[in-house]
């Protein structure tokens, strides 16, 4: 098993004991990245997304164009379960059930986020590693210092995002 984190999270620590850390300065190259990618698609296996608030968006965003441009993706975002996981259990378990139902060995976690700090995603990474689902802590500190809103994060990351799906479909083509 080999877990992926893309870049340090603050709270990593909690979770590295046993891993693998590629990257925890976001060093890894967008070819690098898609690498990973393309060797969980020919393996078989798919990428699941999550993310919360603007993230949430972002991770349904990411799972359709993945879907679009054909790789398996499935955003963990659907209202429906979400809120039925929340009142159930709780909300730091509703992306954790998740991972825990439809995650397999192989498969990519991606977990996308402007603070890293994200109860709810941390508990799903224990749990994307207990089952051997690599992890992509999706970048969010290539920005300045000096503007490290949450607006300019979002935007990096997206633009980081669309830069990987061109490069999926060059290597497809």
């Amino acid at each position: 098993m080999e877990t992926i984190f893309i870049e340090g999270m603050t709270d990593t620590k909690r979770i590295k004991a046993g891993t693998k850390i590629l990257n925890e300065s976001f060093k890894m190259s967008i070819a690098q990245i898609v690498k990973i990618l393309v060797d969980c698609f020919n393996g078989g296996g798919k990428i699941l997304v999550m993310g919360n608030g603007g993230s949430s968006a972002e991770s349904d965003h990411m799972a359709s164009e993945f879907i679009s441009h054909g790789f398996p993706a499935i955003s963990l975002n659907n209202p429906a379960t979400i809120t039925a996981i929340a009142n159930d259990h709780s909300y730091k378990e509703v992306f954790a059930r998740q991972v825990w139902a439809l995650g397999r060995e192989g498969d990519i976690l991606v977990g996308i986020s402007t603070s890293g700090k994200s109860k709810n995603i941390l508990e799903a990474y224990k749990i994307a590693k207990k089952l051997g689902v690599n992890i992509i802590d999706w970048p969010r500190k290539r920005i300045p210092q000096n503007a490290r809103d949450v607006t300019r994060i979002q935007e990096e990351q997206l633009k980081l995002m669309h830069k990987v799906y061109l490069r999926l479909e060059e290597f497809y083509e």
